[in-house]
Parts: C-alpha cells; structure tokens; sequence
C-alpha cells in the first residue's frame, strides 16, 4: 500500500463523510464512544511519517477532509503512488475487476490458482504472487513467507513446480496471511496499527528482514536478494 491516512481525533463511528462513492474509506474507533479531547489520532497505512499525527497537514498531505463533527482525515503518501477519487458504482465495478481473486475467499481453490499460474508459466513464483490482477493483496513479506512456508524458493520458474509443491502453497498463503493479521501485522519498518502501535508479527516471521541469520528451522544463513526490484529473503537449504 502507498500513502497513509491520518484521522484526528479519532471519529465516531456512524458519523457520515458526506462524500459518498469516495474510494477512501473513513477510519473509526473500535466503539461508538469519543475519545477524551487532546487525543493524538491514529494511522492507517503503510511507510508512516515521521512525527505521526503531531504535524499535519505537511508537505506529504494531498488531501484532507473535514467532517461534520469537525474531525478531519488527511491522505498523506510520501512515494506519490496512492490516489483518491470520485466514482460511481459502475466505475467501483470497473476497478475492482482490475483485482484478482482475494486470497482469503472461498474462489481462492487449489484449481483457480493452477488456473493462475498456467497464465505466468515462465515468471517466477514470487512475482506471480505479488501480481494483483492475479492474486489481490499479497505483498513483499508474505510473498516470501508464503514461499518459505511451502518449501519453495522464491526464484523458482513457475513452470517447474510440482503439484504437490502448488497444493502446499495454496495451503500456506491464507495460513500465513490469517496468522499475520491475527498477530496485527508486520511493523517490520514503520508500519503501526490504527491505534499507533506496532504489528506483532516480526518475531514470527522465517525469512522476511532476517537477512544473514541464521534460518528458524534449520541453521542456514538466510539469503537476501533482489526479484523484479524487491528485497526476496529464502532459505537456500529449506527452500528448494
């Protein structure tokens, strides 16, 4: 994901934004009951800036709005690669069907992912998971946590996996992608949650930011390297 939001203070749930059809979806506390006033606000996103909530807007703001309740929600994206905009349903449709199928559904089978990988036969394993117009929502970490979880190194050419080794790694993506969120995800770098803090998913990860240490299961020095301009970490004895 590029580019954060930012609300603050934090909103009352049911409150309407008076922008419907906006692709940006409000953030809300987790209960219909307002914070204490002088409450910092919270983040959602990914890359967060540094400072927080404590001085916006910046120069990394965008977009902002403001609600009826006088609560305002800022769009902040360093990298410039997020976007907001108008639609109406026909144009939500036509986005949407730019995604593929969502990894933690039920149309996410073993035979819809052999069907997917038929179309990249000569990718390799790791960029084909990563395609969001194949697979929606697979990012750099799970990627190689998925493909450590499944035994099969990330460089390998789609075309040379096994179907056992396919049945295992349609096992391992909602595995490892379940496992994460119940965890709070992965503040690997800077991501924080909607209440500010850390994931808490990096003492569990196998291969991702553990570069020259030694692999959880076996000893091996993990490896890091660069795929399709991606950081890809693997284990060369685990992974085959």
């Amino acid at each position: 994901m590029s580019g954060q939001l930012f609300y603050h203070p934090p909103l009352r749930v049911g409150v309407p934004t008076n922008t419907p059809g906006l692709l940006v979806r409000r953030p809300t506390d987790s209960n219909n009951e307002r914070r204490p006033t002088g409450s910092r606000g919270g983040v959602v996103g990914s890359h967060p800036q540094a400072g927080g909530t404590d001085n916006l807007p910046n120069k990394f703001t965008h977009i902002y709005f403001t609600f009826n309740d006088g609560a305002k929600l800022y769009f902040n994206d360093l990298r410039k690669f997020g976007w907001a905009r108008l639609v109406d349903k026909v144009q939500v449709d036509k986005l949407l069907r730019e995604f593929g199928v969502e990894p933690l559904s039920k149309e996410f089978t073993l035979e819809a992912l052999k069907k997917i990988l038929s179309r990249r036969q000569n990718k390799t394993i790791k960029q084909v998971l990563m395609e969001q117009e194949l697979i929606a929502g697979i990012g750099n970490i799970y990627a190689d946590e998925s493909c450590f979880c499944a035994k099969i190194k990330p460089t390998r050419l789609v075309k040379t996996l096994m179907p056992v080794e396919v049945a295992k790694l349609r096992q391992c993506i909602p595995k490892i992608l379940k496992f994460a969120i119940s965890k709070k995800g992965t503040s690997a770098n800077t991501y924080v949650q909607l209440d500010g803090r850390p994931g808490g998913m990096v003492p569990y990860l196998k291969v991702y930011g553990r570069a020259k240490l030694p692999c959880k299961v076996c000893k091996t020095e993990i490896q890091k390297i660069k795929l399709g301009g991606r950081g890809t970490h693997f284990c060369p004895k685990c992974q085959k």
